[in-house]
């Protein structure tokens, strides 16, 4: 199923990069956000990344981990999702941004 994939590949994260919890935004072509597709060892919050957030369009064209340490105070502040977060992972399938853990 979907959701056990999501919460293996979540928990290989974690392992990865040594954090205790992670989310999974994936795009939602309908509606045009990157929406909460999954979540290990998190609460649960409100908020969908619109596809011209600046978290999105900065990973867009990064294409590499980014950093929070790298984003300015008033982008973190942006989304509840972000305010404890140590690093964001694009998810990219040729020229297109999936999702992002």
């Amino acid at each position: 199923s979907p959701s056990g994939l999501y919460q293996a590949a979540l928990s290989a994260c974690c392992e990865t990069f040594g954090v205790i919890g992670a989310v999974l935004f994936l795009y939602d072509h309908d509606r045009q956000v990157y929406t909460l597709a999954s979540v290990l060892e998190m609460d649960r919050l409100d908020g969908d990344f619109g596809a011209d957030s600046l978290l999105v369009t900065r990973l867009r064209s990064g294409r590499a981990v980014l950093a929070m340490a790298d984003v300015p105070v008033g982008e973190r502040d942006s989304s509840p999702w972000l305010k404890d977060a140590r690093c964001v992972i694009p998810i990219h399938r040729e020229d297109a941004l999936d999702g992002f853990v």
